[in-house]
């Protein structure tokens, strides 16, 4: 793709976000002159919005949601009662329609036979740890992915690694490749995976893409809805952004995953875009990482993304069985349980299995995240940690992506490091690596952030690893990464300006929105 299509390109999507924008903001103008004029005909409206709020209220604290996320909602609805109710109605609700979760259930629950529990395997990691067998039993329990052993894992420390080695294996394909991803953007990177893919697909190589359509709204490449006129390359676009207000704007897909003829399979936090393989610098050097793995546990990533796929579109379903292997490698060691969640799941098992890590703890918690928005649950499990003498470390930036979300994470700092919890930000530029290792032996690694639209609203997906040998990778990794880091320092941190104690409470009111 030439330069200056790709300009345009992304000046067409960029016309194309503030045009849809626009439309949204007439709406809820709309709506709001339209609830003034009827204002000025009858006070009973007053009463009307009043009861309304009261209602919207009730159902808020009624709901089986983190109670962060209520407090904004409610604090929102009773000061701007018109604007509050309307914002909550479309963006605040975090539930899926019926319709939707309908949908979801039937396709996740025909995919429940390609992912057989081997209790015998749950059985055996109980006689070596209790701890995460609890882990491993309770995200069965409420995702459905097994564990398995038969399954070798690499630890890729950057994204340039993870890209020089999926760029390999996607040229070893010989039946299909799978490629779900957040963003995926006009550029360099893409352009060497597309020539991979596009002569691939002219081998009879069956080739599957999905990205998120927010996540890639401004530099998806040109062509991509189309399927780039070749009809082995086949595309879809998670959740159209339309001008209609809805509730489902909120859910996006932020996986990260490749397949290879389910043999091989990818996942982490590097999207396909040229700053997360740093050939440009858009927030100083990009620290990113992911895993590979080969084996048995593979077949997880198949079903996430067939089942995301089968989802998003509409008369290109396909069947699990023609995709999921019979017969895999088995040169791994360890255990190793991939996982997916979603807003479609109200048990939250992507936030419930990082609070779990934390509070099994018995040495030590490392922590690699860009962004570090808690809620009471998890900044207590951490807190309670380091008051217990584990050792707790926590990676995140120096140099931000997002301005406010970075002030946002910076105000849980005084009460981490007054626990004894020790904080590094990342010199040289933007950490965006999603790892949590514990105890040097349990860890997990995927797309999961430490804030409320991963844990909540997103689409994720991880694998949690017992004993897989990345884990001594991971600590090898997180200890070059402080090396480049500053720690923080609590007496430091105090004496900040009192404008920024007071940006980091309101900022810390909103988080669950940020």
């Amino acid at each position: 793709m030439t330069k200056n299509n790709g300009e345009k390109n992304i000046i067409l999507s960029i016309l194309k976000l503030v045009f849809l924008v626009l439309l949204i903001v007439l709406q809820l103008g709309i709506v709001y002159l339209l609830y003034r004029s009827t204002k000025q005909i009858s006070l009973y409206m007053d009463v009307l919005f009043g009861l309304l709020c009261i209602a919207t209220v009730l159902y808020i604290v009624y709901r089986n949601i983190n109670p962060a996320y209520k407090i904004v909602w409610i604090i929102f609805i009773m000061l701007f009662p018109v604007a509050g109710i309307l914002f909550y109605i479309f963006f605040g609700n975090a539930r899926m329609s019926k319709r939707m979760e309908e949908r979801l259930r039937t396709l996740v629950e025909g995919t429940f036979r390609f992912l057989p529990k081997n209790d015998t395997l749950y059985h055996d990691l109980k006689k070596e740890t209790v701890e995460g067998y609890k882990q491993a039993e309770y995200l069965y329990n409420t995702t459905g992915f097994p564990l398995y052993r038969s399954s070798k894992v690499e630890y890729l420390g950057s994204g340039e690694k993870y890209f020089s080695k999926m760029l390999k294996d996607l040229e070893t394909a010989q039946k299909y490749i799978f490629l779900e991803y957040f963003i995926i953007s006009d550029s360099s990177m893409w352009n060497k995976i597309f020539e991979v893919l596009d002569r691939k697909s002219k081998e009879g190589v069956h080739i599957y893409l999905i990205t998120d359509e927010i996540g890639s709204l401004s530099r998806l490449p040109k062509g991509f809805k189309e399927g780039f006129g070749n009809s082995k390359i086949e595309t879809s676009v998670f959740n159209p952004f339309y001008s209609i207000l809805s509730s489902k704007m909120n859910y996006r897909d932020h996986r990260k995953i490749t397949v290879i003829d389910g043999e091989i399979a990818y996942t982490g936090g590097i999207n396909i875009g040229d700053e997360y393989v740093n050939y440009v610098q858009r927030f100083g050097h990009w620290k990113d990482v992911g895993i590979r793995i080969c084996g048995e546990a593979v077949d997880s990533f198949v079903i996430m993304f067939l089942r995301m796929w089968n989802f998003s579109t509409q008369g290109k379903t396909l069947q699990y069985g023609r995709f999921v292997q019979k017969e895999h490698s088995k040169d791994g060691k360890g255990y190793v349980a991939p996982y997916a969640d979603g807003p479609n799941n109200t048990l939250n098992p992507a936030r419930n299995t990082y609070l779990q890590m934390i509070t099994n703890a018995k040495k030590s918690i490392w922590i690699m995240t860009p962004y570090l928005i808690l809620d009471n649950e998890l900044l207590t499990a951490l807190i309670n940690s380091s008051l217990s003498g584990i050792d707790v470390k926590i990676i995140t930036p120096h140099i931000p992506d997002k301005k406010l979300v970075f002030a946002c994470t910076r105000s849980f700092y005084e009460e981490l490091l007054e626990s004894g919890v020790h904080i590094y930000e990342y010199k040289r530029g933007f950490v965006h690596a999603k790892t949590c290792l514990v105890d040097g032996s349990i860890c997990t690694v995927g797309t999961i952030n430490f804030d409320f639209r991963s844990l909540y609203l997103h689409y994720e997906c991880g694998a949690w690893m017992y004993k897989t040998g990345v884990e001594n990778s991971i600590k090898r990794d997180f200890t070059d990464v402080m090396q480049d880091s500053v720690e923080i320092q609590l007496d430091h941190w105090k004496k900040r300006s009192i404008w920024k104690r007071i940006l980091e409470a309101v900022l810390r009111v909103i988080s669950p929105l940020l």
